[in-house]
């Protein structure tokens, strides 16, 4: 399908309020709202870590963002939210 390899352009930035937490997001030409993993460490007031390449905090779970793959948090993760966490969305910045 080209519109799932194509590269989109974002058209518009903006936040997203959940809660008492402001994220910033942006929205692509195609009307898709994303929210970045630096936004997610913000409105957990945490700082992005790393991790070794190929390095699964999750055992028998493909590679999830490090936002999420912490051994506590695996019971909340079903196979429609994983599914959308591996598939990372590539976009190109408004400037």
């Amino acid at each position: 399908m080209e519109s799932e390899s194509r590269v989109l352009q974002a058209t518009h930035y903006g936040t997203l309020a959940i809660g008492e937490k402001d994220l910033n997001c942006a929205v692509l030409e195609d009307g898709s709202r994303i929210i970045s993993k630096a936004a997610v460490f913000s409105a957990f007031g945490r700082t992005q870590r790393g991790r070794k390449r190929g390095e699964n905090r999750v055992a028998n779970l493909p590679e999830l963002p490090s936002f999420i793959d912490a051994n506590n948090l695996t019971p909340y993760i079903d196979g429609e939210v994983r599914d959308y966490l591996l598939k990372p969305v590539l976009y190109k910045s408004k400037n």
